[in-house]
């Protein structure tokens, strides 16, 4: 529920398949404070994201900004 509350927020996802990567996030959007280690990350299935429910600076950012 908190990862489809951030795409509310106009949150993109950055784990590959399903959307462009981490690196291509920064390169697109020049926002440096994306990381694997997010929610809406590569790593967004590991257990410690999950359960602490990271999001990236990056993804912080553009929730704090809409």
């Amino acid at each position: 529920m908190i990862h489809e509350f951030g795409h509310f927020y106009g949150v993109i996802d950055h784990y590959g398949s399903s959307g462009l990567s981490t690196e291509q996030i920064k390169v697109q959007t020049g926002n440096n404070g994306y990381n694997k280690n997010c929610i809406y990350g590569e790593n967004r299935e590991n257990d410690d994201v999950l359960e602490e429910y990271i999001i990236c600076d990056g993804c912080k950012s553009i929730i704090e900004d809409n």
